[in-house]
């Protein structure tokens, strides 16, 4: 329905389905899924309630094989959240993980580049 709303430019059946939305159970087995759905559909409200599960549960969130196919604007927002979280060496060690999977990813092509360099380039901004 949310793709209908986006396509014809329907902003009130858009709030409508992200009312709905905002309204879903939230877990494990569906959470990469909504995360997905709210950046691809710009869901501001959903969004928030999104990160929040997801920060207020990293520890169990960062075990999943589909946290390191999350895009960095998400993570960031999500490690913006935990912050404060006991399970830091758990998270700096999830997002180290996260980052060396994107650049090995982007670096295939690539043979003159430095792994370690890449990865530090690409955690800069997220630590």
């Amino acid at each position: 329905m949310i793709d209908i709303a986006e396509y014809y430019g329907v902003q009130v059946f858009k709030t409508i389905c992200e009312k709905f939305l905002t309204k879903v159970e939230l877990n494990f087995e569906n959470i990469y899924r909504m995360i997905e759905i709210s950046n691809k559909y710009s869901l501001t409200k959903f969004n928030q309630l999104v990160i929040v599960f997801a920060s207020k549960n990293i520890s169990t969130f960062l075990k999943n094989e589909q946290f390191y196919g999350l895009e960095k604007c998400t993570l960031k927002k999500i490690l913006e959240f935990c912050d404060k979280t006991e399970h830091q060496e758990v998270v700096f060690e999830a997002v180290y993980k996260w980052a060396e999977k994107q650049v090995k990813e982007n670096l295939e092509n690539d043979n003159g580049s430095n792994l370690n360099e890449t990865i530090k380039k690409q955690i800069f901004d997220l630590l």
